[in-house]
């Protein structure tokens, strides 16, 4: 089944605001790397715009991960749900007007 790209936010224990993709994650629909394919920005750009426009910190960055240990993994948050809001709504804007699916 295809869906459209759609990110999601919420609030864990922490306090801290997350978002992601969370339709499939048994595929890559909520690989970090997705979101960065979307804008077309390189890696290290779109860790810049998250950092610099929307003010996500707490970065971690995490290689051989996965059931094959070949994976990465990119974790970060938000202070306040109103950056993680703006995200979240930039990048589902730019996803449907592409039309992104993920499958």
């Amino acid at each position: 089944m295809r869906d459209v790209f759609k990110m999601y936010e919420w609030q864990s224990p922490t306090g801290y605001w997350h978002c992601s993709n969370v339709q499939d994650l048994a595929h890559n629909s909520g690989a970090w790397w997705v979101p960065a394919r979307i804008l077309s920005l390189n890696l290290t750009d779109y860790i810049l715009l998250l950092k610099d426009t929307y003010h996500a910190d707490n970065f971690h960055f995490y290689e051989n991960c996965g059931k094959n240990k070949n994976e990465t993994l990119l974790t970060f948050d938000f202070k306040n749900q109103a950056d993680c809001h703006k995200f979240v709504l930039y990048i589902n804007r730019i996803a449907r007007n592409k039309k992104v699916y993920v499958c």
